[in-house]
């Protein structure tokens, strides 16, 4: 499978995981002892708190120097249409994604996190219809 960027229509943001690419990329782990579902938070927080560069640590670098401004974007994009973000209040994993709730505005939703065999970020859905 051939590195891909999905449909921004989809609010999705990613790489093909099985990509040949990747096999001849090192990933930047951020804390080996984290789980998916912590740093699917940590990572979540710190988009939502405007602290990019170190949102960025937590994406496989393909994603990483492919999708800051894109990152950042579909995060203005996804508060602009649903509210503020307040807080998170779950997360559930299922294999290697993660749905994490979040309180935006007067209303929830969830945001999908997908992870790498090594942990990192590989895809990030902000969903577009509130």
């Amino acid at each position: 499978m051939a590195a891909v960027a999905l449909g921004s229509a989809l609010g999705v943001i990613g790489i093909g995981a099985m990509s040949p690419i990747l096999a001849d990329t090192a990933p930047v782990v951020v804390a080996q002892s984290a789980s998916n579902e912590e740093s699917a938070v940590e990572f979540i927080d710190l988009i939502f708190a405007d602290q990019y560069d170190a949102a960025m640590d937590y994406l496989h670098p393909l994603l990483r120097s492919d999708g800051e401004e894109s990152m950042i974007e579909r995060a203005q994009e996804f508060e602009t249409q649903i509210g503020e973000f307040q807080e998170q209040q779950g997360v559930e994993t299922v294999d290697n994604v993660v749905l994490v709730e979040a309180v935006f505005g007067e209303t929830s939703d969830t945001i999908v996190v997908i992870f790498d065999e090594d942990g990192l970020i590989t895809g990030v859905d902000f969903p577009i219809e509130p």
